[in-house]
């Protein structure tokens, strides 16, 4: 028969050997009226047997399974509902149960998604004898769901206050419902102070409060997500913040305010304006500077100043910004200006100079030198080029070469003519000497004259050879300076009139790298320790391996006992200004070429005593000339 409150009872009647069913609660028995409490829950509960069969069920059996509760009775689990994959787990409990005679409790998912909580109670009398289990079987699927959204809402909280920017809710009065921490540090309030308030009732400055509201409102009546730069005075002075704001809709789609997020960008703000006004400073000095300049990165002009547009015949920075730099360049000279402009931007090229052909806007060709320096943009880097016009320069270049060469042609001729006349002057004052019969007066008139023209040979020969020095033509090469100074020395061994000592020591290496001009340089130097003593005169000359600075050189030392160079005049007797002074001061255009023709080697020369301390015992001319490998 059905109970009263809604609990199934077995109709067949109980037999006499088969054990009464109660149901156990705090270690009692319970009577009818527990069931009745029972049957109004939202569970299944329901009493089995120790063989699995339903004894008792409650209504709500039926909203877990297909069989209404009477159906139930005297049926094992498994053939009750469509929802029997849970029925094994329910069942291995109960055995359990039976087993330990303790309660157990689980939660299940079925097949089709549903949670469900499982509690199965062994059923005792007060004998302790098991007559059965008692199962309450509860959907707690909203519960478990209710759980999950209450777990993640408070990850999100904790998100939302772990971030550093302030984060907010407002509804549509733009009152404020939520605030994360930073709102409170950024606004100096409590949250208190903010929750339920708009920003009129707590920032100080009216007119940044309605602004900050007028762009809520925009986001709401647009139900688009935007954003603002909005200015706020705080405590310690303005403020700019770049601030995201969507609109925050109900489950219904209905937007009921704005959700937003703030970052304070003073800082950068600040920095924004310090590049502008670098910017600002940098383009006034390239609008004023004297020089064409272009600005480019990638090979493209992002900038040019007036002379540039000037020169290459453009109106106005738009006609050529974006454009390649390489398009202003001749055609025959872009392959040029691309390694050129590679290797620069590589850093792999010392030289930021380069003479190359320019196209004007009309199509006029001229030539342009082009230095690139490295700039640090406040966008990045760039390249500065700065473009002169050589136009003139080249003609006038052009001028000088012509110049030069019409210089070289008349050198030559005058040298060659004038060493003609002096050999011939000198062939017939030898022979004048040999055969006519001359007094000791007039045979000094012959000697000094042949003096002199030996002094003109000598000069023109200098001459000639600072010609070559000067044009270019000079070339060095690998040169035994040993056997060059034999010849020279052997040369100098018998004057006509003068006691002339010459030795020469080598030790070491004797290639040098020079040219056969360096015979010009020793010769001089002979000459002038000849020249510039008087009686007797002993010249040493040594050679020996030198390293100078770490690099091999070979030295060569000139000594002679003449009457020596002051130390005052030693630093300044190779300077080309004093060429024509009185003779105890220069030795004349001859140690200019020394130094000239050695420095033009790579070498140095100097002079100093021979007898360290003691001018007037000698000189000793250095010459120091890379050796040649």
């Amino acid at each position: 028969m059905k109970l009263a409150g809604g609990i199934i009872r077995r109709n067949k009647q109980r037999r006499d050997d088969e054990p009464s069913v109660p149901s156990q609660q705090n270690g009692r028995t319970s009577d009818d009226a527990t069931w009745r409490m029972s049957s109004s829950s939202h569970s299944a509960i329901f009493v089995q047997d120790v063989d699995g069969r339903v004894v008792l069920s409650s209504n709500s059996l039926a909203d877990f399974s297909e069989a209404a509760s009477p159906d139930a009775i005297e049926r094992s689990l498994a053939g009750i509902g469509e929802d029997h994959r849970m029925m094994p787990s329910v069942e291995g409990m109960r055995r359990k149960v039976l087993t330990t005679k303790e309660s157990a409790y689980t939660e299940l998912r079925s097949s089709s998604g549903p949670c469900y909580s499982l509690s199965v109670i062994p059923l005792l009398s007060d004998d302790g004898e098991l007559g059965g289990t008692l199962t309450m079987l509860m959907d707690i699927t909203e519960q478990k769901e209710l759980e999950r959204l209450q777990e993640e809402g408070e990850i999100f909280r904790r998100a939302i206050e772990s971030v550093r920017d302030p984060v907010y809710v407002k509804d549509l009065e733009g009152r404020y419902t939520m605030a994360n921490a930073s709102v409170k540090r950024t606004m100096g309030k409590d949250l208190t102070d903010v929750i339920g308030r708009t920003d009129l009732e707590i920032m100080e400055d009216r007119q940044d409060a309605l602004t900050i509201m007028e762009n809520d409102r925009k986001v709401m009546r647009s139900g688009k997500e935007e954003m603002f730069e909005e200015h706020v005075k705080l405590s310690d002075g303005a403020h700019t913040f770049l601030s995201d704001k969507t609109p925050n809709r109900n489950r219904e789609g209905r937007i009921t305010g704005i959700i937003g997020i703030s970052r304070d960008i003073t800082e950068r703000k600040h920095m924004e304006e310090a590049d502008k006004a670098k910017v600002r400073w940098l383009e006034s000095i390239l609008e004023s500077a004297p020089v064409a300049i272009g600005v480019s990165r990638g090979g493209h002009i992002l900038y040019a100043n007036p002379l540039y547009l000037k020169l290459f015949g453009y109106h106005s920075l738009e006609d050529v910004k974006g454009r390649s730099i390489i398009e202003q360049i001749a055609p025959e000279d872009r392959g040029k200006a691309v390694a050129f402009f590679t290797k620069v931007d590589e850093g792999r090229s010392s030289n930021r100079e380069k003479e190359l052909m320019g196209i004007r806007r009309d199509g006029s060709r001229f030539p342009f030198q082009m230095a690139i320096a490295h700039a640090e943009l406040p966008d990045g880097p760039a390249l500065l080029g700065f473009f002169t016009d050589i136009t003139e320069r080249r003609k006038l270049e052009s001028g000088l070469e012509e110049s030069r060469r019409t210089a070289d042609l008349y050198i030559d001729i005058l040298t060659h003519d004038i060493s003609n006349y002096n050999a011939a002057a000198i062939g017939y004052l030898q022979l004048a000497d040999m055969n006519l019969e001359l007094d000791e007066e007039e045979r000094g008139f012959i000697s000094r004259s042949l003096q002199v023209l030996a002094d003109s040979s000598e000069l023109i020969a200098n001459i000639r050879d600072l010609q070559n020095i000067e044009s270019g033509r000079d070339r060095p090469e690998p040169l035994d300076v040993c056997s060059m100074l034999k010849e020279i020395t052997d040369a100098y061994r018998s004057p006509m009139d003068r006691k002339v000592s010459i030795s020469l020591t080598t030790h070491g290496g004797c290639m040098v790298h020079a040219s056969m001009l360096l015979r010009g340089a020793f010769s001089n130097l002979i000459s002038n320790a000849i020249k510039h003593s008087t009686g007797a005169v002993d010249i040493h000359i040594t050679v020996i391996d030198y390293y100078h600075y770490g690099e091999k050189m070979v030295r060569i030392d000139v000594s002679d006992n003449g009457p020596g160079i002051a130390d005052e005049r030693k630093g300044v007797i190779f300077d080309r200004s004093l060429m024509g002074l009185t003779r105890p001061v220069s030795r004349g255009l001859g140690l200019y070429l020394v130094k000239r023709l050695v420095e033009n080697y790579g070498g140095e020369v100097w002079v100093e005593d021979r007898i360290p301390g003691d001018h007037t015992q000698g000189a000793r001319f250095v010459v120091l000339l890379p050796a040649a490998m």
